[in-house]
């Protein structure tokens, strides 16, 4: 840190400071720069820490400028496995155009960051809240909306489960987790029918009938909102075609897919958002909205399960430790 100075965004230079490695194209090319050369610097980091290499590994200084002034394309090494979010992130920041890169607000709300979710003791009071608020509409008969609330906590707990260092309370935390985790299977197989048949997508626990029978109010609704869309938007291709994403998108939901359920869903609204800020107003333009707005709270939903698959890494690593000790 001794090259180190303070930048602020307004602010722009031309001296070259710190090591060529970690240098964002325009500070090595000696242009004019400000602080997004350091977005640069976490994408090298962050190349480092997944692959164990440089973006641009060279045996000279000689060497890395060319790669740099050919703007040479980053590639992920072959054999790399890496998460949608996080393969995101690592381009939006290795942008040889600082223009092109990602902005700090962008970068600190990126998904792969996911800094909302922080294991902090203010979001351990907004999952219990909302653990609170699931199981009065659990309470109500409301399966789909407890079914968003626990999801939405989940999102929350799952951090500061793998964070918490004291194994007692570890264990604690992990056995609530695994009630509200599966509460929430319970409740998606009550919550999510077919649009067209009006039968739950989800294979029925014969042992659970009578609970999987209660479709409410609110889920019979949104299979009218969908069904009456679609008809509606028969002159509009793209729209049928995300709408159609969509429903696969809940259907790999309903069978626990979730890795893909949340790219299906990713792709239908990347879709119909665009679509509904065209949208002329009138009855296609809010049920459009309604049903973007189900498939919001759906994705996120999604997220919050997928993230439970971190429990299983978690019960590994605890099994591992018993047996070395």
């Amino acid at each position: 840190f001794g090259f180190a100075q303070y930048l602020s965004n307004s602010e722009h230079k031309f001296t070259i400071r710190g090591s060529p490695l970690y240098m964002a194209p325009e500070m090595l090319l000696k242009h004019k720069y400000d602080a997004r050369v350091d977005l640069w610097s976490v994408g090298v980091i962050m190349y480092e820490c997944l692959f164990g290499k440089a973006p641009y590994s060279s045996s000279s200084f000689q060497e890395l400028a060319e790669k740099i002034k050919d703007s040479r394309p980053i590639e992920m090494p072959k054999a790399a496995h890496v998460s949608t979010t996080c393969k995101d992130l690592l381009m939006a920041l290795l942008k040889h155009n600082p223009t092109d890169r990602i902005t700090y607000d962008e970068f600190f709300a990126h998904d792969f960051l996911d800094l909302e979710h922080a294991p902090t003791k203010e979001n351990y009071e907004k999952a219990a809240t909302l653990v609170h608020k699931a199981v009065e509409m659990d309470t109500e008969k409301n399966a789909k909306e407890a079914f968003y609330l626990y999801c939405e906590a989940l999102r929350y707990f799952i951090p500061i489960l793998t964070d918490e260092s004291d194994i007692k309370r570890k264990e604690v935390l992990r056995h609530r987790v695994n009630d509200y985790i599966r509460r929430a299977e319970t409740l998606k197989k009550v919550a999510f029918i077919d649009k067209n048949t009006g039968k739950h997508l989800a294979p029925e626990n014969k042992g659970n009938v009578s609970s999987l029978q209660r479709i409410s109010s609110l889920e019979k609704s949104s299979a009218f909102i969908y069904n009456e869309l679609r008809i509606l938007s028969k002159s509009t291709t793209n729209m049928v075609d995300a709408l159609e994403i969509g429903e696969v998108a809940e259907q790999y939901l309903a069978e626990g897919n979730y890795a893909l359920a949340l790219e299906k869903f990713q792709s239908c609204l990347s879709v119909l958002v665009p679509l509904l800020g065209k949208e002329p107003a009138g009855r296609r333009r809010d049920l459009l909205h309604k049903q973007v707005q189900i498939w919001m709270k759906e994705a996120e939903s999604t997220k919050g399960l997928l993230a439970t698959k971190d429990i299983d890494s978690l019960q590994r690593t605890s099994d591992e430790q018993c047996v070395l000790q």
